[in-house]
């Protein structure tokens, strides 16, 4: 929740970057969804009481817990992907509280071939058997009549150091030619899925999520985002499906995926612009968290000033990164907020991520978590009041 020098390493196809030509895709006019977190990528902070009853007590991330080999892991992890998201889940969030889009955290490791070393002695410790979960979650989605962005939220090697990449990696290993070659095998997996039993309700794969921000380290990032661009354009080709023009609050029947990036100012300092390896139907993805190193006074005070003078979605227009939906966001503060200031902050954000050319919506994080705080919780925000039941675009007034 945490922004690229651009060597090129993979160097695959040079394919085309849509500067003028690029497009988009969204089946609604405004993105109201939520993220669907700690289901294919644990982080124990959000689910702590389980994540200690399926042995992971000392284990920092999903890596290190089957690490230990314990006789129960396979087990406690499919428990995990039947109960963590249910089908009374997804339909409670569209119909009754009006979400029409999910963005899916997934690991590499949900295409299980890509766990196995190269010269045949093994495989890297991650959870085996989640891939028939993801279509079955993918299927209720789609039942529902909503969307659903996949997200590669853990890279090979780890993109940051942090449980939600599913290890905890003080040396991040993806940036290198090895690793980059594998998400890219990941990225035409999920392409051949959105086109087969995702059909009608993937409507965007991410590149990655969260890479480290100092561009010095993450050399080839940018070759890798128009290597990933290109490997999800090629393998659409094969299927006979071709990018269609400019669609909003329209189902395409058999349009491109949008290719998904962290936005340009994910990463600050010299970098490459994500919009310059899109090709067809992209979109920029942008997270704000306040209590992460947001404003100097961290009051409500201070979270105004933070929320409501941010321009980073007016300068994402004038970098080309059109549309930019907020996919992650919360009501996480440092200063013991009240409901009654927890809703100004919402009000104050769905204003920010719904309003200027480049804003085309928001995803809170998370759709739950396990002690149902309001802060990280949507369902007991809302229910709290503090966000309205069917969603919206907050309030302007609560910024002046």
């Amino acid at each position: 929740m945490v922004k690229l020098n651009a060597a090129g390493v993979l160097g695959l196809t040079a394919g085309f970057v849509g500067l003028a030509t690029a497009t988009y895709n969204l089946p609604v006019n405004t993105v109201y969804g939520v993220n669907l977190g700690s289901m294919f990528i644990i982080e124990p902070w959000m689910l702590p009481n389980e994540w200690a009853s399926m042995g992971g007590s000392g284990s920092c991330s999903e890596f290190d817990l089957w690490s230990k080999n314990l006789p129960g892991t396979p087990a406690a992890f499919k428990k995990h992907w039947e109960t963590w998201v249910t089908i009374d889940d997804i339909y409670n969030l569209v119909y009754d509280y009006g979400i029409n889009t999910f963005r899916i955290p997934l690991g590499y490791w949900i295409v299980e071939e890509l766990t196995y070393y190269g010269d045949g002695s093994g495989r890297e410790p991650f959870p085996l058997g989640g891939y028939p979960y993801l279509l079955r979650v993918l299927s209720w989605i789609k039942g529902a009549g909503a969307n659903a962005i996949l997200v590669l939220h853990g890279a090979p090697g780890g993109q940051v150091n942090n449980a939600f990449t599913g290890q905890c990696n003080p040396n991040p290993g993806f940036y290198n030619s090895y690793n980059y070659g594998r998400a890219l095998k990941w990225a035409r997996n999920m392409t051949r899925l959105a086109h087969n039993e995702g059909k009608g309700v993937v409507i965007g794969i991410e590149a990655v999520n969260e890479p480290e921000t100092d561009p010095a380290k993450t050399p080839g990032l940018g070759q890798y985002y128009t290597d990933f661009a290109n490997a999800v354009r090629d393998e659409e080709s094969k299927m006979g499906v071709q990018c269609g023009p400019t669609s909003v609050g329209v189902k395409p029947y058999n349009d491109c995926v949008n290719l998904v990036f962290m936005d340009n100012h994910w990463q600050w300092g010299n970098h490459a612009n994500p919009a310059d390896s899109c090709r067809g139907h992209c979109i920029y993805d942008d997270h704000n968290y306040a209590c992460f190193g947001g404003p100097p006074s961290q009051s409500l005070a201070g979270y105004k000033s933070w929320f409501c003078n941010d321009n980073r979605l007016d300068q994402n227009a004038q970098a080309r990164n059109t549309p930019t939906i907020t996919m992650e966001w919360s009501l996480c503060n440092n200063f013991g907020a009240s409901v009654s200031d927890m809703t100004t902050i919402a009000k104050q954000q769905m204003y920010k991520y719904t309003s200027g050319s480049a804003a085309k919506g928001w995803m809170f994080w998370n759709f739950k978590v396990e002690n149902r705080g309001k802060d990280w919780d949507y369902r007991s925000a809302v229910d709290a009041g503090i966000m309205p039941k069917q969603p919206g675009n907050g309030d302007a007034a609560a910024c002046r």
